[in-house]
């Protein structure tokens, strides 16, 4: 199974690379490094695979069971589908208002390896509290900001886990209609000690067989930090459009992002998902937002804070 599975991995990642957008300079390779979408220990699209399943024969049965939430209810309205559509392409992401005109989503999202090109932020759309073709809220993007070992200018898409994250700046200041989540950054003490007090870890998405609909995976296991406090590693049954979903986490009832869903890893045979942590995009959240990096916070951990939507 798993040499199998290792084959349906490089053909998804194969597809991937052909289907996901300004041409670059003459001068430039024609084959651009496409950095770990091309390796088969990190498939960040598995619509084909299911991977994120408990096993690979029942994963899409475990994507299909994830609980339906109310997607026009707080918190969940503030969570929605990061769209792009072209005459040749179409695919979406899953998204999250952090501020009022802020969405957090994953960085690969935004490039499209079809034409190897990164989409311009004019074409992208976000729709909050989406589900079955209605919203709470809707924008368009005016700009994305990445990590910095990304150039959109380039055909060149770069990313390790840990960086592959982007902020979309919106038009409209839609996070006072459908409200937005706060961010919480933990070294892995400080998780630890959350989990044993209760609190619980999931990923809300909108997933390939479950496009229109917003679930919740709340199948996440150990949830751990590893090496670098930049990266979260879970098993949450996540798969293709669950990119860029936020990693929740519920405490006391109040529910935060501490990171956001990149993609699938293998050791050996076994899966697991992998996301950049709070601390990887906290300095870019607060330089936007405009707030004072020293500044003192209700919580040892809080970045920033969530807001309901306006009444």
């Amino acid at each position: 199974m798993w040499k199998t599975l290792r084959q349906l991995s490089a053909a998804t990642a194969l597809i991937i690379s052909l289907c996901l957008s300004q041409p670059g300079s003459a001068d430039e390779p024609e084959i651009p490094d496409t950095g770990w979408l091309t390796e088969e220990v990190y498939i960040p699209a598995l619509d084909a695979l299911c991977a994120g399943g408990t096993d690979l024969s029942r994963g899409c049965d475990a994507v299909r069971a994830r609980e339906i939430m109310d997607a026009s209810a707080y918190p969940w309205s503030a969570i929605g589908r990061v769209n792009f559509a072209s005459i040749r392409f179409r695919w979406h992401c899953t998204g999250t208002l952090i501020g009022e005109r802020l969405v957090l989503t994953a960085a690969h999202c935004l490039y499209n390896s079809g034409l190897l090109i990164w989409i311009p932020a004019g074409s992208i759309r976000f729709l909050a509290g989406y589900q079955r073709g209605e919203y709470v809220a809707f924008s368009k993007s005016v700009r994305y900001i990445v990590e910095g070992v990304h150039d959109t200018n380039s055909r060149h898409f770069k990313v390790g886990p840990d960086t592959d994250w982007a902020l979309i700046e919106l038009e409209d200041p839609i996070g006072v209609t459908a409200g937005y989540l706060g961010i919480t950054a933990f070294d892995q003490t400080g998780l630890d000690h959350a989990l044993a007090s209760g609190a619980k870890v999931s990923l809300p998405g909108y997933p390939q067989i479950r496009q229109h609909v917003l679930s919740l995976a709340t199948d996440c296991g150990a949830v751990k930090l590893p090496v670098t406090i930049n990266l979260v590693v879970h098993r949450c049954t996540a798969m293709w459009g669950d990119s860029g979903a936020p990693i929740l986490l519920v405490e006391d009832g109040k529910t935060t992002v501490i990171g956001l869903m990149s993609g699938i890893v293998s050791r050996g045979d076994d899966l697991f998902g992998v996301a950049p942590s709070a601390l990887a995009f906290r300095s870019a959240v607060l330089d936007i937002l405009g707030s004072d990096r020293d500044a003192q916070v209700p919580s040892p951990h809080e970045i920033t804070t969530g807001e309901p939507p306006a009444r």
